[in-house]
């Protein structure tokens, strides 16, 4: 599983992509009202035209990136290979003397 956590100046989304490693049948476009068609490429053959957040979504679970691919925020947040490691030490709050 990969999560790619988007914003951009209207939208915040949180996207949640798997791999299938077993399927029966074809592919059906369920949403036909709100997507134009469903194609498979191979991964290193995508189309100029992909959607930049899921495109980033795919490359961040192909580079094993730690699970999490942040796209479109200003500043760096903390990965899920960094959660639970806290804060860098010189940001810590030192215990006082007492």
């Amino acid at each position: 599983m990969h999560i790619v956590h988007h914003q951009d100046n209207t939208v915040q989304r949180i996207g949640f992509s798997f791999e299938a490693t077993q399927w029966s049948g074809k592919p059906v476009n369920q949403e036909p009202d709100q997507c134009i068609g469903l194609k498979q490429f191979r991964v290193h053959e995508l189309p100029e035209d992909l959607i930049e957040y899921p495109k980033e979504d795919l490359l961040g679970y192909l580079n094993d990136d730690g699970g999490l691919t942040e796209h479109g925020w200003t500043q760096r947040r903390h990965t899920t290979r960094e959660v639970g490691s806290g804060p860098p030490a010189a940001t810590r709050p030192q215990p006082t003397a007492g």
